[in-house]
């Protein structure tokens, strides 16, 4: 069994040596399919939660729980549907949320970040008075290029005050 693991730990298929014992056999090909796809799904969990981890939210929020009301107007361009899809991230394109503190931009921005994560983007929130502090740091540091780097590789940023 301990050889089993440090060949899967090799392999760096961490998640089959836990879970393979509970798993049903019936045929080869079954097995092997059962065990391995438990190992993608074990991935991508790790990963959704290593890019929610990552983005350094504040809180968490879904937008299962974000109140959708008649007050929220959208451009003609967009609809909820596109926002909730994420087309502006596939479009590349900015999504500017405005209204007066506890409307709900930050709930639904969030809400879409975690959604971008789960999705697999790269996905970062930043309060702006943090991330000037971060980039005076930077800049003393020699390290403002890196910084710059990783903002610009973020698939999905929202910003605060």
């Amino acid at each position: 069994m301990s050889e089993l693991k440090a060949i899967c730990k090799m392999l760096h298929l961490a998640h089959i040596a836990e879970e393979f014992e509970k798993i049903p056999f019936e045929n080869k090909e079954q097995f092997l399919r059962d065990v391995l796809t438990i190992e993608v799904h074990s991935r991508q969990h790790t990963k959704v939660a290593r890019l929610i981890k990552k983005a350094k939210f504040r809180e968490l929020k879904w937008l299962k729980d974000y109140e959708w009301s008649d007050q929220r107007h959208l451009p003609a361009t967009t609809t909820k549907e596109a926002i909730c899809d994420l087309l502006f991230i596939k479009e590349k394109q900015n999504l500017l949320l405005l209204g007066t503190p506890g409307s709900g931009k930050t709930h639904l921005a969030t809400a879409l970040g975690v959604k971008a994560c789960e999705r697999g983007h790269e996905v970062r929130f930043f309060r702006v008075a943090d991330l000037v502090g971060q980039l005076e740091e930077a800049l003393k540091q020699g390290t403002l290029p890196k910084v710059k780097r990783q903002i610009e590789t973020c698939d999905y940023s929202y910003w605060t005050n």
